[in-house]
């Protein structure tokens, strides 16, 4: 059995900054910790690092190769609408 969490991040690009919502799938009766949300953003695509665990501020390792300049996380909380039947898969950036 698993539980399905949203997170809300910000990240900043060269660009500017934007939001975005993913999917972090946990063990039941679990809540999403710094390596659900590392393994999230490497399925998007971007290894990150934690840069500052206060605020959840996460930095890409290669910064070179990608536009992604740092990554926050801003809200997480419950789909109690999930089921494992129906499972949503994230949009890359």
């Amino acid at each position: 059995m698993t539980d399905r969490y949203l997170i809300n991040i910000e990240y900043s690009t060269r660009q500017g900054k934007y939001n975005k919502e993913l999917a972090v799938i946990c063990a039941k009766a679990t809540r999403p910790n710094i390596g659900d949300f590392t393994q999230a953003f490497k399925e998007q695509g971007i290894e990150v690092e934690l840069k500052d665990i206060q605020n959840m501020i996460f930095q890409p390792i290669d910064q070179d190769s990608t536009d992604v300049t740092s990554l926050k996380v801003i809200s997480t909380y419950k789909d109690f609408n999930y089921s494992e039947k129906t499972q949503k898969t994230n949009r890359r950036f």
